[in-house]
């Protein structure tokens, strides 16, 4: 039996007044296991011979149980906790600061415009005088615009 099953035993037993004996299976240290005979090892098979009344455990009930014991409501005991208060925080957002910089919004205009020139010029070099459509041009089109509105988006 663990701390907090003795602890949950005790109190059990100062508001039911109650005086208890702890005895340890004989067989195994576990809740037990069923045998091929029907019969049960450990705390369960316990209850079973009619040995103990009772039998404090933090395990979850089983189905296959319930014939040899009855399953009591939860009973939890927490005797201490640890709180402490989050942190300041000691860190500033990036996207404030950064974006009120000369030289970031000179780099991300150079970007785009290099992101641009290099579309155009991919697409001169792989479409041919025969296949210069309509198509090609909404690609185009489509390649540019899309990458550029979602980071316009994220500047708002």
């Amino acid at each position: 039996m663990g701390i907090f099953e003795e602890i949950i035993l005790n109190i059990l037993a100062d508001y039911m007044k109650f005086t208890y004996e702890i005895i340890p299976p004989s067989d195994i240290l576990t809740l037990g296991f069923l045998q091929a005979n029907g019969s049960w090892t450990g705390t369960t098979g316990q209850l079973q011979r009619k040995e103990v009344d009772m039998c404090v455990t933090s395990s979850a009930p089983a189905s296959s149980k319930t014939p040899v014991q009855d399953i009591s409501y939860p009973v939890m005991y927490v005797d201490s906790a640890i709180l402490i208060p989050f942190p300041k925080e000691k860190t500033k957002w990036i996207v404030t600061s950064t974006f009120k910089n000369n030289e970031v919004w000179l780099a991300t205009r150079s970007f785009f415009i290099f992101m641009i020139l290099s579309a155009w010029i991919i697409l001169r070099i792989t479409i041919s005088k025969s296949d210069q459509n309509s198509q090609n041009t909404l690609r185009f089109g489509y390649f540019i615009l899309c990458p550029y509105g979602h980071c316009l988006k994220g500047i708002h």
